[in-house]
């Protein structure tokens, strides 16, 4: 489970530009559930998409392509640890890129659950990110990526390959 999760994210890794770290803050008095946890970053991917990208994020002329790619990965929700969020960034408009981390900050402040704790980090090993993303799957929590909330621009979404056996869909 751990290798076809790494590859998922491994296929759009290459396109991203980013690691960011988001930290929750467990002594607000939120109750921070698996739900709480995920409507949060649902809400973060959502409008820090539309931030960057502004109104051609909705336009359907421009929509296939602009969009962020942010692939959140939720750990410390069945462990002990702190909870915590992985995100794979990319897609990125240039003239937003000098702005970005200013601009999660004010997201995620927006979040009520954050912490002030940011780190945003280039890529600079797709490959490795993707396996440092994927080290909890099969082993502490197979549902640490949160598809759902995961933002994937449809020009690079290629559906996955029909496994031995299995007719494609069509």
């Amino acid at each position: 489970m751990q290798n076809s999760t790494e590859q998922m994210i491994g296929r759009y890794a290459s396109f991203a530009s980013h690691m960011l770290t988001l930290t929750m803050n467990d002594k607000t008095n939120w109750n921070l559930s698996e739900v709480a946890v995920k409507k949060a970053i649902k809400y973060f991917v959502v409008t820090l998409n539309f931030k960057m990208w502004k109104h051609a994020s909705r336009k359907d002329k421009t929509r296939a392509k602009c969009q962020i790619i942010a692939i959140p990965v939720c750990e410390g929700l069945k462990s002990q640890k702190r909870i915590h969020v992985h995100l794979l960034l990319g897609n990125i408009p240039d003239k937003e890129v000098s702005r970005l981390e200013a601009t999660i900050a004010e997201v995620w402040e927006k979040t009520r659950i954050g912490l002030e704790r940011i780190c945003l980090e280039p890529i600079h090993d797709s490959d490795g990110a993707a396996f440092y993303l994927a080290k909890e799957i099969g082993y502490i929590n197979n549902d640490a990526v949160d598809w759902e909330a995961a933002s994937i621009p449809s020009v690079l979404y290629t559906p996955p390959k029909p496994q031995f056996g299995q007719r494609a869909i069509t």
